[in-house]
């Protein structure tokens, strides 16, 4: 319903053209940025002595970080791919910095001055990666939500990515980054009233405390198997659908919803951060949503005219509403392996057009009104 939902507000706004885009974006963005980052500074002022520790953390994770948390057990310079893999990825997905995509929107600008639309453009990093992306994750850490499992319903067969593995002590972690194979389960999984036997089921990195399996609002009793690819399926050979509920670490939204429930409880309620968040993130979907639009819009009539953009912006929603449904892992890999292949040849662009950038900077700063 939710992705229908946005499918069709995106819909509406995208086959207006630029200029509702344009419209539309610059009412939302303002509003969700000022609305988001407001309450974010509201949970760190509470939170203000746990910050030092917090700033620690980051530092000493992302250069040192504990082998159970990465998998990666061997030399600094490992740990530093790592870290420098995970910090791109995450980068481009939050501003799209070196990647091609932003320069198709401020091309449209008017303006006889392409630097100082490009020194506009440096605003949209600093705005929603080094302001609102380190406020949230300031957030999760003063907080302490991101090693807290909270009660979850998760749906498998549908949008969960769940790992079967067999009981064993190293499995015991605050976060697990990869089940070796040996531990994987794979045969007859049987369930009696509900809990899974001599299993523990791996969601998010972490195991799932006291998993309840439920099939129509009901605690479920029965048999599965797990197959080689460690998928749960029925007797009939489909891959099982059912509810799991029970305390699991979060991740996403998710996450992030948990953090400002547990930030701004003194307000007097457990469920504020839910409506805040859920607010943001829709409102920087729907942002991002239709702004990505155009981007795609300009590249299919670059390739195949304008006759092929009507049918575009309709695929285009498709897309958006199948994004709503696909697992967090699916989205986030397909998004990185994307992002990856426009990044390549725009980075050799970006060198090669250097020089040229470099005297254009140059020439317009050293005007005298700018």
């Amino acid at each position: 319903i939710t992705g229908a939902f946005s499918a069709v507000v995106v819909g509406f706004v995208i086959i207006g053209g630029i200029k509702r885009i344009g419209k539309v974006t610059s009412i939302l963005c303002p509003v969700m940025a000022v609305f988001y980052v407001s309450a974010g500074l509201l949970v760190l002022v509470v939170n203000i002595t746990a910050l030092p520790a917090a700033l620690v953390t980051i530092v000493s994770e992302a250069f040192q970080p504990r082998a159970e948390v990465t998998g990666i057990i061997g030399g600094g310079f490992i740990v530093f791919l790592n870290t420098m893999v995970w910090g791109v990825k995450r980068g481009l997905f939050s501003n799209e910095a070196g990647q091609g995509s932003a320069p198709i929107a401020h091309s449209a600008a008017k303006t006889d001055m392409p630097v100082r639309e490009g020194t506009v453009a440096l605003l949209g990093p600093f705005i929603d990666t080094l302001t609102i992306c380190t406020i949230t994750g300031l957030i999760i850490i003063t907080t302490g939500a991101y090693q807290e499992k909270f009660e979850d319903q998760i749906q498998y067969g549908v949008k969960a990515s769940i790992t079967v593995a067999k009981p064993d002590q190293s499995l015991d972690l605050p976060r697990i980054q990869e089940v070796p194979d040996k531990l994987l389960y794979q045969g007859p999984l049987e369930i009696k009233d509900g809990i899974p036997q001599n299993v523990v089921l791996i969601y998010n990195h972490a195991t799932i405390e006291e998993p309840r399996f439920y099939k129509n609002d009901s605690l479920f009793s029965g048999k599965f198997d797990v197959d080689k690819l460690n998928r749960i399926k029925e007797s009939n050979g489909e891959v099982a659908s059912f509810w799991i509920k029970g305390r699991a670490i979060q991740n996403g939204s998710p996450l992030t919803t948990s953090a400002f429930n547990k930030g701004l409880a003194f307000l007097g309620s457990n469920v504020i951060g839910s409506f805040l968040v859920t607010i943001s993130v829709f409102l920087f979907a729907i942002s991002t949503a239709i702004s990505w639009s155009y981007y795609g819009d300009r590249a299919t009539q670059y390739l195949w005219g304008n006759w092929a953009i009507l049918p575009y912006k309709f695929v285009y929603m498709g897309m958006n509403f199948l994004g709503a449904i696909f697992s967090l892992e699916l989205v986030w890999g397909f998004g990185d392996v994307a992002l990856g292949i426009m990044t390549i040849p725009n980075l050799i662009a970006v060198n090669l057009l250097t020089r040229r950038v470099k005297r254009e900077t140059d020439k317009y700063y050293q005007q005298k009104s700018w």
